[in-house]
């Protein structure tokens, strides 16, 4: 079925596999495959290939992120912090590559970063991140 260490995280209902960061869960005679790392097949050779990878990055956050593209929510986080923190992290740490690719050349979800930035500095805006401290 699927080669390689594998691990049991919680029972025998949920295995990870860490070389290639896939995880499956299994619910009853289905099993589920969610690739955790959406840019393994990617080459990252040249230009077109770092796009690529900052879509593929960025996608999986499009579900989660909330009304006012200020916060991002997944289903879980490690963060060790307020969930305000994680959900502007959420946010923010994409633009580590969305920005460039968009100074660049161009990136389709801009507006929605774009968005985002203004609702969570607009102190009157539910999705206010809160004063700097």
């Amino acid at each position: 079925m699927v080669d390689g260490p594998m691990v049991a995280v919680s029972g025998s209902s949920t295995t990870e596999r860490h070389d290639r960061l896939m995880v499956i869960f299994y619910t009853d005679s289905n099993i589920t495959i969610k690739r955790m790392n959406m840019v393994a097949e990617n080459p990252l050779v040249d230009r077109a290939d770092f796009e690529r990878a900052i879509q593929q990055l960025v996608a999986p956050l499009i579900p989660h992120s909330s009304d006012g593209y200020a916060r991002v929510r997944p289903t879980a986080t490690g963060a060790q912090f307020p969930d305000v923190s994680a959900e502007l992290e959420g946010v923010s740490r994409p633009l580590w590559g969305v920005v460039p690719l968009c100074v660049h050349g161009s990136f389709e979800g801009w507006e929605r970063f774009r968005r985002g930035l203004v609702n969570g500095t607009d102190p009157s805006h539910p999705e206010y991140w809160g004063a700097a401290r």
